[in-house]
């Protein structure tokens, strides 16, 4: 019979459609599983059609929750997720807690662990720009490797990379002021030290700037913090 942890993969993405079915029609026990019409739906479902499948996984979605009483969402979040620092969700974030933190000059990068499952998950704590926390779902090896020998994944090595799994998201905040932002002068310092030579037009799509403000900010920054910037035209 399938699992409650394998059929998450499949909702939340992480699993390829063509796994899951194999395994669902691999145990005729599944019908059962499932009762008679969500099993219809599965069986019939075309998986190649996008809207289809988003149907069918909010289906199953709702159908773990009515089934399985959880009080975290740790099982719902993609091996890499990203989770708004505002969002309300009290089975969510919440229930992370902090274990280590990478240090300088990670400042953004630690260890948390759920205290409801025990999953441990590497933070991106990206509050500069998007504010979203980006989690990947951690290995019992990976989690050995940081608390006993101080060895990270470099998934998130790089400000840059927060940013970008951010915006991939569909999580983009606009400055209304961006000439009044300490943060942005902040985040443009960052992306070009850890990157000498960074484009002017990669800066204004990581920050979500038009092109003449992310010409006026990193000529400033270039300026009075000496980084290098490509002022690319």
């Amino acid at each position: 019979m399938l699992t409650e942890s394998f059929i998450w993969e499949f909702v939340r993405g992480d699993l390829e459609s063509g796994h899951f079915q194999e395994v669902l029609y691999s145990d005729l026990s599944n019908e059962k599983f499932f009762g008679p019409d969500l099993w219809f739906d599965l069986i019939s479902c075309n998986y190649n059609d996008k809207d289809k499948l988003y149907l069918l996984k909010n289906q199953l979605r709702q159908f773990l929750r009515g089934s399985f009483s959880r009080k975290c969402r740790c099982l719902e979040y993609k091996n890499t997720a990203v989770v708004d620092m505002f969002d309300d969700d009290e089975l969510g974030f919440d229930v992370l807690d902090r274990v280590v933190d990478r240090g300088e000059p990670f400042w953004w990068l630690y260890l948390s662990k759920c205290r409801v499952c025990g999953q441990y998950w590497l933070v991106g704590q990206e509050e500069r720009q998007n504010d979203v926390f980006i989690l990947k779902r951690l290995d019992t090896a990976e989690v050995g490797s940081i608390l006993d020998e101080n060895v990270w994944p470099s998934d998130f090595n790089r400000y840059e990379n927060l940013l970008r799994i951010g915006s991939r998201a569909g999580r983009k905040f606009f400055f209304v002021h961006p000439d009044e932002s300490r943060s942005l002068n902040a985040s443009i310092e960052e992306l070009a030290i850890a990157r000498p030579g960074i484009g002017l037009t990669e800066i204004a799509e990581l920050l979500n700037l038009d092109h003449d403000t992310a010409i006026r900010l990193s000529t400033e920054i270039v300026k009075n913090s000496k980084v290098k910037i490509a002022m690319d035209k």
